[in-house]
């Protein structure tokens, strides 16, 4: 999964579903960055050691989940 956020190119994390992501995020887990794009709301968490990134589409109103890819 290549992910494409403000002209750079990620490649580093996989999708993963909504129940994994909230399983290992938790409600009180603070946000380690959020930023803004065009027509999106990106949000990252570091948690147990692993990055993860919670991208909220408001056109297509979609959430989609990834995690950091440790082997890449």
């Amino acid at each position: 999964m290549v992910i494409i956020l403000q002209n750079k190119a990620i490649n580093m994390y996989s999708e993963i579903t909504k129940e994994l992501f909230k399983s290992i995020v938790s409600n009180d887990e603070k946000a380690i960055n959020a930023v803004q794009l065009e027509n999106a709301y990106k949000t990252m968490y570091f948690v147990h050691g692993v990055l993860l990134l919670q991208v909220e589409n408001y056109l297509s109103c979609v959430t989609q989940y990834y995690i950091q890819d440790i082997n890449a």
